[in-house]
């Protein structure tokens, strides 16, 4: 831990790395509590054969907050950790590859409406490729052939992060997006900073 003395001595731009780390951490953990309390006050439709997972609907957030691919991994684990070990590993290992690929299209898409649709698509059909293999295993097919419980699968995360996920992707970019990252206010040495400069680093992990 930093002494008060200590802290005063950093310069401001590494004050404001370590802020800005502060705050990825702290939204880390919040996206992960999210996860696991949607997945937890909506158990009903989380979980089993034909499942809506709410919690999807956050799918498109790592391509504002890098951070959420963290916090939706770990999420995703916790909540499914009353489960076999199959599920808490391919269960966790889907929504981090979509949550990686989700982020990528983030950062390289820049059409706005093709960014949104591509973004969500990566949690609809990884999730749908490797979910099935758990049901399967587990015995929780009802006799369902894969590519049935592949459509099964997919069918509910569409829901969830089409019908759910884009209003709140939108919403959050409207709020968070790039262009509220582009007013320019005054320093207290008097001269003039791009706010953006700064928010990139504690929005977007310095990544546009």
């Amino acid at each position: 831990m930093l002494r008060k003395n200590d802290r005063s001595a950093l310069r401001p731009d590494s004050r404001r790395r370590l802020r800005s780390a502060s705050v990825r951490l702290a939204r880390a953990a919040v996206f992960a509590a999210l996860y696991v309390g949607l997945c937890f006050a909506f158990s009903w439709c989380s979980y089993g054969l034909l499942q809506v997972r709410v919690a999807e609907a956050m799918s498109l957030l790592p391509m504002l907050f890098p951070e959420a691919i963290a916090g939706l991994a770990i999420g995703c684990l916790l909540a499914n950790i009353a489960s076999i070990p199959l599920d808490i590993g391919l269960g966790t290992l889907a929504t981090l590859i979509a949550a990686v690929c989700a982020y990528l299209i983030g950062r390289f898409v820049r059409s706005k409406p093709w960014k949104t649709i591509l973004g969500g698509l990566p949690a609809v059909f990884v999730n749908a490729a490797l979910v099935p293999i758990v049901l399967l295993a587990a015995g929780w097919s009802e006799g369902y052939a894969y590519w049935t419980l592949f459509g099964f699968v997919a069918a509910g995360q569409a829901i969830a992060v089409f019908a759910l996920g884009i209003p709140l992707y939108l919403a959050l970019d409207a709020k968070f997006g790039p262009k509220k990252r582009k007013s320019v206010r005054p320093r207290s040495d008097g001269a003039e900073s791009n706010e953006s400069d700064e928010l990139d680093e504690e929005i977007s992990g310095g990544t546009r």
